[in-house]
C-alpha cells in the first residue's frame, strides 16, 4: 500500500493504473482493499492527501519531509507506463 500511496500522490495516473501496477489484477479489489486500511476510496484518499499538501506549500513531486527523513528520487522510469 505504500508504493500505491505514493503513486497516488506523485501522478495523475488512473486509479485502475495504479492498482495494476502495485500488482492488484482487479481495479475493485483494491479500492475495497484500499478502503479497509486507509478508511477512504483511492480517488478521496488522494484528493485528500494532496490538498494537504498545497496547504503546506508542497508539490506532489516534492512532498514535505518528516523530521529525521531522508528524500530519495525515484528512477525516470518507475512512473511511466509498461
Amino acid at each position: 500500500m505504500a508504493q500505491a500511496r505514493q503513486l497516488l500522490i506523485g501522478s495523475d495516473d488512473t486509479i485502475e493504473w495504479v492498482a495494476g501496477r502495485v500488482g492488484f489484477e482487479s481495479a475493485p479489489h483494491f479500492h475495497r482493499t484500499f478502503r479497509r486500511v486507509h478508511g477512504s476510496s483511492p480517488g478521496a484518499w488522494r484528493r485528500q492527501h494532496r490538498e494537504r499538501l498545497v496547504e503546506r506549500g508542497a508539490t506532489a513531486e516534492q512532498p514535505p519531509l518528516r523530521a529525521g527523513a531522508r528524500h530519495t528520487k525515484m528512477r525516470p522510469n518507475e512512473h511511466s507506463r509498461s
